[in-house]
């Protein structure tokens, strides 16, 4: 029964960390959202206003996911 003490004890001892923890992925979320709704409206405009078009901006992240991938990832895994 003791070893079943200690690990309620050390459980309950964890909590505050946990919940810490929660809260900071909670925030980061809604700091993403707030983030790609900017990014969103930004990128909206810009075609409006017809300083870019949505195919030159699909091609830019697709360059620029390519060249994120060939930065991150060794030649012989591509």
């Amino acid at each position: 029964m003791k070893i079943k003490r200690c690990s309620v004890v050390n459980r309950l001892n964890r909590l505050p960390v946990d919940v810490d923890i929660i809260s900071q992925l909670s925030d980061l979320k809604e700091i993403d959202y707030k983030n790609m709704l900017i990014l969103t409206a930004l990128i909206d405009l810009l075609i409006e206003k017809g300083l870019i078009t949505q195919q030159e901006m699909l091609d830019k992240t697709n360059k620029l996911e390519s060249e994120l991938d060939n930065s991150i990832l060794p030649q012989e895994f591509l």
